[in-house]
């Protein structure tokens, strides 16, 4: 998952005492603080593990109906740049909604094609 800016609010009793630059420098510098600008080796594990399973298992016309599904734009990519745009959407938290609606749908067709009574009412091109 990605990570966010997070803050503590810690409200101290400071009546009667004086809070100088130094005090103020050594508690911001003692602050464990998230490294930002490195990514978690889990997350990027997350993502070559996705990204590998959508290039083994997935033809570009499936990649092209996730990526209509997503709203990606598709013209002039090839299979990798389509694959690494609906990863990089997938991943997104903002997304977890959508993502997930899609995989279900994508479960709910795909157990329509299999049933050999319903399949013949499954158009796919």
């Amino acid at each position: 998952m990605a990570k966010g800016l997070t803050f503590e609010l810690v409200e101290n009793d400071i009546i009667g005492k004086n809070i100088n630059y130094t005090d103020l420098r050594n508690d911001v510098m003692n602050t464990e603080t998230p490294e930002i600008n490195n990514p978690n080796i889990d997350d990027m594990d997350h993502f070559i593990a996705m990204t590998y399973e959508y290039d083994e298992n997935y033809k570009k016309k499936e990649l092209d109906r996730i990526a209509d599904y997503y709203n990606i734009s598709k013209r002039k990519k090839r299979k990798a740049d389509l694959i690494q745009d609906i990863v990089l959407f997938e991943i997104n938290p903002i997304n977890l909604e959508i993502t997930e609606r899609r995989k279900t749908m994508w479960f709910y067709m795909n157990e329509l094609l299999n049933d050999d009574i319903l399949k013949k009412y499954i158009l796919m091109d």
